[in-house]
């Protein structure tokens, strides 16, 4: 998948640059990477998980599937660990997180896809979640109006509707440790 974009949609797909060095805008190639006839019916999030492959939550079927480079796909989480909603997906240190909206659920997987815990309560809406460089986990839920930061024992809200959150949906960092989110409602 190196050098590879994905879009997350009804179809995964994949974009190459057509010619090495500088790319300008109608320069790519296009190509079906996975598409309904492999179980993908609502691709909702993704993540690239090295070793494991590409992680396409798949919100219509209620399972996490796993895409290998050669776009063969497999069922590797499947609603009966109690997942509903793959709303968000994240890979850190062998760990599968998945923020499950309609379940209130944040999910911890391990990577043969067997459920290890369910992290925190209270959750209304979680969307999306995110891992720092320490291997802290960020949850954006919507329904909070907050993203919540996960810790052993200690769940701290650090950004709420106080802050001008409307409905957080997507978070991630960059090299530096920033937390972008995505806010569905304020356009942002």
């Amino acid at each position: 998948l190196a050098g590879t974009l994905v879009v997350s949609a009804v179809l995964a797909v994949g974009f190459r640059p057509s010619s090495p060095g500088i790319v300008a805008a109608g320069d790519y190639e296009f190509s079906v990477f996975a598409d309904p006839t492999d179980g993908l019916d609502g691709a909702d999030q993704l993540v690239f998980a090295p070793g494991l492959g590409l992680l396409v939550g798949n919100e219509r079927s209620s399972n996490v599937l796993r895409f290998n480079s050669r776009g063969d796909a497999q069922i590797l989480v499947d609603s009966k660990t109690g997942l509903v909603d793959p709303d968000g997906l994240a890979f850190n240190d062998g760990s599968i997180y998945v923020a499950d909206d309609a379940g209130r659920q944040v999910l911890e997987y391990a990577q043969d896809g067997s459920l290890i815990r369910r992290l925190g309560t209270g959750w209304v809406s979680p969307k999306g979640v995110g891992v720092d460089s320490r291997g802290t986990l960020y949850v954006a839920d919507r329904g909070l109006r907050a993203v919540v930061r996960i810790r052993p024992g200690n769940n701290q809200i650090i950004a709420s509707a106080l802050d001008g959150l409307v409905t957080p949906e997507q978070l991630t960092f960059d090299d530096r440790g920033n937390l972008y989110v995505t806010d569905e409602a304020a356009h942002t």
